[in-house]
């Protein structure tokens, strides 16, 4: 019964240590996987982003840059498949909003703009028409950074590329 009295007090005790938010000015870095993107055709892909945010125009907006990679295939069995990469590259803006009341919680929207170095092979029998993968693009995401202590976060956010991931984050 101590035990239980002793992890209760301790998760009282950890619930009422607030943790910083977004703050301005302060660098981050984060990782995420997820499924689906701009273009994604295939059985497979799990979309592997990185961004780094470098850049405060305002107290609340962040800029940076993100890259992401994916690669998947469509199988049409003894004809032969079709092969996909996807590398994306944008530049981002992101609008972070303060909540007083919780200071662990950093919801944010933002834009994007970059250009997806789609490239599509064919491994089997015959000629095909090659589809068209890759192009610039101009895309909306949001998110929500939930930091569990002073330097990291956990991340989940949709948008282009992925369609929805989940990462971390870290305040440099």
């Amino acid at each position: 019964m101590k035990k239980i009295h002793l992890l209760f007090l301790t998760l009282i005790l950890c619930a009422g240590v607030s943790f910083a938010q977004y703050q301005p000015g302060k660098n981050t870095f984060g990782a995420v996987l997820g499924f689906g993107g701009g273009g994604l055709d295939g059985d497979g892909a799990i979309p592997v982003g990185l961004e780094y945010n470098f850049h405060n125009f305002h107290p609340n907006i962040q800029a940076g840059v993100y890259g992401a990679w994916a690669s998947t295939h469509k199988d049409y069995g003894a004809w032969g498949k079709w092969n996909y990469t996807y590398f994306v590259l944008a530049g981002q803006a992101n609008y972070h909003f303060i909540i007083p009341s919780a200071k662990e919680v950093d919801p944010f929207v933002g834009l994007s703009l970059g250009y997806n170095f789609g490239s599509v092979s064919w491994e089997g029998n015959g000629t095909w028409n090659k589809p068209d993968a890759g192009g610039f693009f101009f895309s909306a995401q949001a998110g929500l950074n939930y930091w569990f202590s002073p330097k990291w976060a956990v991340q989940a956010r949709v948008g282009y590329f992925p369609y929805f991931g989940v990462g971390v984050t870290a305040a440099l």
